[in-house]
């Protein structure tokens, strides 16, 4: 018995093009927003490293910068 050709299925389709989402606008300046100081600037970066580096709790952190901060006067 003679065989047949197999048939050659139909390519699948391809795929859109990936387009990553549009990106949102930044939000608007807010003018009456208080600005950072150096000092508040070195006490998040305090209390990253506490939370990062020390393994203490964020909550913990913050509450020990702001006894420090207080102890300061600041």
């Amino acid at each position: 018995m003679p065989r047949k050709a197999k048939q050659q299925s139909t390519p699948a389709p391809t795929p859109h093009p990936y387009r990553p989402p549009s990106q949102a606008p930044a939000p608007p300046a807010n003018p009456n927003a208080t600005r950072l100081t150096v000092g508040d600037i070195e006490e998040n970066r305090a209390i990253m490293d506490a939370v990062r580096n020390r393994g203490i709790a964020p909550a913990v952190a913050i509450a020990n910068a702001e006894a420090s901060a207080l102890a300061k006067g600041c």
